[in-house]
């Protein structure tokens, strides 16, 4: 860097050791004694070069895991174009030279604090997923990219050829995972919370100081680290209040904060999937999705899909389940004989009007028919095929296929208008185009056919089939999938006019509990549990229990 001294105004260089700031202690003149010095940040003789701090956490093993310590952290400066060679949430494999940097606040603190802090001088930095951010000439980032070499390529063009491309593709996603096929996904990029140990700044971004410079830094949550990638969440109905931070990413697919004067908004571009467990440990069919979880309507009406997966009693199920776990821990290839397919076919199908109307329905085209084979497409090779799709795919809607979507939508709203209800939103045609165009990306298409949008539908009304339907298996379109209350609205509606008579002839909005199930009785009202039937107007807020078998009618 240039100096320039404030007695004879000599010009010199002065070096910089790993970029540390400092000032020369004389001039380069003999006769000068001058010891002030100013820095000439313009000058030609000051070299700057691109710089960048980050922080890496090492990956570790299983057995370092079990041993019950927390991941290492280090600093890691990067220069020249090493620079943003990386992003949050990649795994990168760093080579470089261990230094060490003065600590100032603990040389001038007596306690017990590091004088010296290590970090890492990087010389090379690998990302192994391939993964980096193009920027314009304009300098604005277009997201992250993987680089494919000519042997990925070809293998992507082999797996394209393919015949039957999708059952290919959802039999090499989790062979462990045997009975629902429906329901699979992975990404190039992905992050896994747990609901019960997660906070809600985990989630999105937390504000955090720098102690060396004293300004604010942003580190990145869950939700941003798997920016385009799948955020898994599991226990989904333990988060307690932490709901609240997934409405605004999975409407806009942003997260803003605004604190301590740092207004910003950062990228979420993740597909969520959750795991959710019911109340008490048992799904009861006869209330709905909402209540069997407890969680608001704001959030359950954002996903595209929902599968309720019941662990049901079935011979047949269960002896093909325990052949296919054993295989699985023997390391033998995924195979059925013809006499299991038999009994798998013999099953017994869920029939309805939302009924699949084709030769062969979705759910029986995935699965593997007698004597065939399935060799799983390697993770690596996966993993770049759907980055290949993710990145340079982007199909359009067919005339065809938005006809196919609109009568479905349209069919769909006529039931639920003509039952007195509305589940169905204009979100459900929204979903109805991404998980279409979706479809034919999976098959590197660059247009979405008829084909696609009937798949799409068969596995909308898969999902749709375990969220409408009651406890006797009936389609019951009242049943709001992301309603919070009981699943017969119009007796609930009846119950409460009743009391409401009740309290304003008798001026007294206080009831026993043998009481009410008495005024029920009168009106006739059957429900499978009273209790439940009580409890459900208590969460409703219709009712508040003001002590043992004593409520108060709150809707005078």
């Amino acid at each position: 860097m240039a100096f320039l001294c404030a007695a004879c105004g000599e010009i010199q260089s002065f070096p910089l050791p790993d970029g540390k700031y400092s000032l020369p202690t004389k001039c380069p003149v003999p006769v000068c004694r001058g010891r002030s010095f100013t820095a000439l940040r313009s000058s030609p003789l000051t070299v700057t070069m691109d710089w960048q701090s980050i922080k890496i956490q090492e990956l570790m093993s299983d057995d370092q895991r079990e041993a019950g310590r927390i991941p290492r952290t280090i600093e890691c400066e990067l220069v020249h174009d090493l620079v943003d060679s990386c992003v949050p949430g990649d795994t990168v494999t760093i080579t470089g030279i261990v230094k060490v940097s003065n600590a100032e606040e603990g040389s001038r603190n007596k306690n017990d604090k590091c004088m010296f802090l290590l970090y890492i001088e990087a010389n090379s930095i690998s990302n192994s997923k391939g993964q980096k951010t193009k920027s314009s000439e304009d300098g604005c980032k277009h997201g992250m990219l993987m680089e494919f070499s000519l042997k990925d390529l070809y293998a992507i063009q082999e797996i394209q050829a393919e015949e039957n491309l999708f059952k290919l593709i959802v039999n090499s996603l989790c062979p462990v995972i045997f009975g629902h096929e429906a329901a699979c996904n992975v990404a190039p990029r992905g992050v896994y919370v747990c609901g019960n140990t997660t906070t809600t700044s985990g989630l999105t971004v937390t504000l955090s100081k720098d102690s060396s410079s004293g300004d604010f830094a942003l580190e990145a949550g869950a939700l941003v680290l798997g920016d385009q990638g799948i955020c898994g969440i599991d226990e989904f109905d333990k988060m307690g209040n932490q709901h609240q931070a997934l409405l605004e990413a999975m409407e806009q697919q942003s997260i803003s904060l605004a604190k301590a004067g740092v207004v910003c908004s950062l990228p979420a571009r993740t597909s969520i999937i959750a795991a959710a467990n019911p109340v008490g440990g048992h799904y009861n069919k006869a209330k709905t999705v909402s209540e069997n979880l407890k969680m608001g309507s704001a959030l359950l009406s954002r996903f595209d899909l929902v599968f309720i997966l019941l662990d049901t009693p079935n011979e047949h199920h269960d002896h093909l389940l325990s052949e296919h776990v054993i295989a699985i821990r023997a390391g033998k290839q995924r195979t059925i004989s013809s006499a299991t397919v038999a009994r798998m076919n013999s099953q017994d199908s869920n029939t309805s009007v939302l009924e699949v109307v084709s030769e062969k329905p979705l759910s029986e085209r995935l699965k593997v028919v007698p004597g065939e084979t399935i060799d799983p497409i390697p993770h690596q090779l996966l993993r770049k095929y759907i980055g290949y799709a993710r990145q340079y795919v982007y199909p359009r809607l067919s005339t065809e296929a938005a006809r196919v979507l609109q009568d479905f939508y349209l069919e769909l709203r006529k039931q639920s208008q003509r039952l007195n209800s509305s589940p169905i939103t204009t979100r459900q045609l929204e979903s109805l185009i991404r998980l279409t165009e979706a479809r034919a990306r999976l098959e590197l298409r660059e247009e979405a056919t008829k084909e696609d949008a009937e798949d799409i539908v068969e596995i909308m009304k898969y999902s749709m089939l375990g969220t409408y339907s009651d406890e006797f298996g009936n389609l019951d379109f009242e049943r709001s999938q992301h309603g919070s209350g009981m699943s017969n609205r119009s007796t609930a509606k009846r119950f409460i006019s009743a009391l409401n008579n009740v309290a304003e002839r008798t001026y007294n909005n206080i009831f026993q509990f043998h009481q009410l199930r008495q005024i029920a009785k009168e009106l006739n009202i059957q429900v499978a549990d009273f209790e439940n039937f009580i409890g459900s107007l208590n969460d409703q807020g219709y009712l508040l229990k003001k002590g043992p078998k004593v409520y108060q009618l709150q809707t005078m």
